[in-house]
C-alpha cells in the first residue's frame, strides 16, 4: 500500500482531468452535486456539506445511498453530478444507488482504490487512486472548491489545490503523532462498557465514522456518537469517573469552541479523555485553508487507536460476524 506522500504525488494529474470534467458538466448545465455513500463513505461527505453551506449557495447534498433511493429527492435528476467513492468498488448499496441516480438522468463520477471494479460500468467518469479515506475526502474537496471557484465563491482555489498536493507527507506524519496516547488509552479502556465519541463542524463526520466503522464494526465495541453541540442534552448525565471519551477538535470555528466546552466539562469528572486536535499537525497550507483538511487530519490522527484496540482486544480489524457474511 502506498504512503499518502506517494499517493498524493499523482494529485496534480487527477486534478487536471477532474477540472476538465467539471468544466464540461458546468457548461452542460450542472445544477447541483450529490456526495453519495454508505457507512464510512457517507460520513466523509458530512464535513463537506458543512464547508459548502458557508462558502457558496451552489447546492451540495450529502446522501446515504439507500435512503436516497427511497426518499424521492426532488433535486436529483438531469444536471446532478453524483460522486461515489469506495475502497473495493463492490458495495451492493453503492452499486444500487449508482443505478438509481443514473436512471434519474444524473451523471456519476466514481473514485475507487482498485482497478477493474463493478462501479466502473455505472460511472460516467472513473478514477482509480490509492490513499483511502484521505484521498476520498481530497477528491470531494477538489470537486467542491473548483465548482465554487467557477461560481466566484472560492478565489483561492488554485493556491489551495497546489498546497493540498503537498500535504501527503504531513498526513503520514499525523498518523504517528499520537501513537503513545492511543496505546495508553486503549490499554485502559478497550473493555469499557461504552465510549463517547464527540465532534462538531468539520470533525463530526470523523467521530461518526470512527465510532461506527472502527469501534462498532471492526471491534464490536459499544459507542455513543454525539455532536458536541448536543452533548449537554442527555449525554451529560451519563458521565462517571471512568467514562472513556474520544474528542475530535478541528481548526474550524465550529468544532473548536464546541469541543473545548465538552472537554472543559469532562476533565474534572472523568480520567479517561483523549483528544485528537488537528491544530497539533504541521501542514504546508495557508492558515485560511486548514479547516478544509480538518476531517482528513482528524482521520489520520486517530488511526493509531485502531491498531491499539486490535492488540488489546486480540481482535483483528478484518474480522466480522455479520457484515458481508450474510444476506440482509
Amino acid at each position: 500500500m502506498k504512503t499518502l506522500k506517494e499517493a498524493y504525488a499523482a494529485l496534480p494529474e487527477f486534478r487536471k482531468r477532474l477540472e476538465e470534467i467539471l468544466d464540461k458538466e458546468l457548461e452542460n448545465g450542472m445544477k447541483n452535486i450529490f456526495l453519495v455513500g454508505t457507512g464510512g463513505t457517507y460520513s466523509y461527505a458530512l464535513p463537506m456539506t458543512y464547508f459548502a453551506k458557508k462558502t457558496s449557495d451552489f447546492p451540495v447534498y450529502a446522501e446515504n445511498g439507500k435512503e436516497l433511493m427511497t426518499n424521492c429527492h426532488k433535486q436529483l435528476g438531469e444536471g446532478s453530478l453524483c460522486f461515489y467513492c469506495s475502497a473495493t468498488g463492490n458495495t451492493k448499496d453503492i452499486l444500487q444507488a449508482m443505478e438509481y441516480t443514473r436512471s434519474k438522468g444524473a451523471k456519476n463520477l466514481a473514485l475507487v482504490s482498485v482497478d477493474e471494479n463493478p462501479m466502473q460500468p455505472l460511472a460516467d467518469y472513473n478514477f482509480v487512486a490509492e490513499g483511502g479515506s484521505a484521498m476520498f475526502m481530497t477528491f470531494m474537496l477538489l470537486i467542491l472548491t473548483y465548482v465554487f471557484h467557477k461560481k466566484g465563491d472560492f478565489p483561492g482555489y488554485a493556491k489551495f489545490a497546489d498546497q493540498l498536493a503537498e500535504c501527503g507527507e504531513a498526513f503520514d506524519k499525523a498518523r504517528e503523532l499520537q501513537n503513545n496516547d492511543a496505546i495508553y488509552y486503549a490499554a485502559r479502556n478497550s473493555f469499557a462498557p461504552f465510549h463517547f465519541l464527540v465532534g462538531a463542524g468539520a470533525t463530526y463526520g470523523e467521530a461518526y465514522c470512527y465510532g461506527m466503522c472502527i469501534m462498532e464494526e471492526m471491534q464490536w465495541m459499544y459507542t455513543k456518537i454525539i455532536n458536541a453541540a448536543e452533548f449537554f442534552h442527555g449525554a451529560i448525565e451519563l458521565v462517571e469517573k471512568d467514562t472513556p471519551c474520544i474528542l475530535f477538535k478541528g481548526d474550524d470555528e465550529v468544532s473548536r469552541p464546541l469541543v473545548d466546552r465538552v472537554e472543559a466539562f469532562l476533565k474534572p469528572l472523568t480520567d479517561e479523555v483523549i483528544v485528537f486536535d488537528t491544530a497539533k499537525v504541521e501542514l504546508p497550507l495557508d492558515k485560511e485553508f486548514r479547516e478544509l483538511v480538518t476531517p482528513i487530519v482528524a482521520s489520520c490522527l486517530v488511526s493509531p487507536l485502531s491498531k491499539a484496540f486490535s492488540v488489546e482486544r486480540n481482535h483483528d480489524l478484518s474480522v466480522r460476524r455479520y457484515y458481508r457474511q450474510m444476506e440482509y
